[in-house]
């Protein structure tokens, strides 16, 4: 988990839809890599990311290396936004 950052709780689903289960992205299975961004110059950058399910690992990569803190709302294409 981020820090600041709680995990995502099912939300509650509409009648007669799945329910909605976001997954939290979380710093705890790091791979190796060059910290290029860590220590940044200034404050962390701040970012509203809004990734694919299939994506999500990007966001974390990228926070692996670089002061990065975030918010997301994860899009699956596969769920259409919800319809």
């Amino acid at each position: 988990m981020l820090p600041g950052h709680p995990p995502t709780a099912p939300s509650e689903a509409r009648p007669g839809s799945p329910a909605r289960i976001d997954a939290p992205f979380t710093l705890a299975v790091q791979t190796p890599h060059v910290p290029w961004g860590k220590p940044s110059a200034g404050p962390p950058v701040r970012a509203f990311v809004v990734p694919s399910v299939s994506e999500g690992r990007t966001l974390v990569e990228l926070a692996e290396r670089m002061d990065l803190t975030f918010d997301t709302v994860m899009i699956d294409e596969s769920r259409a936004l919800e319809k």
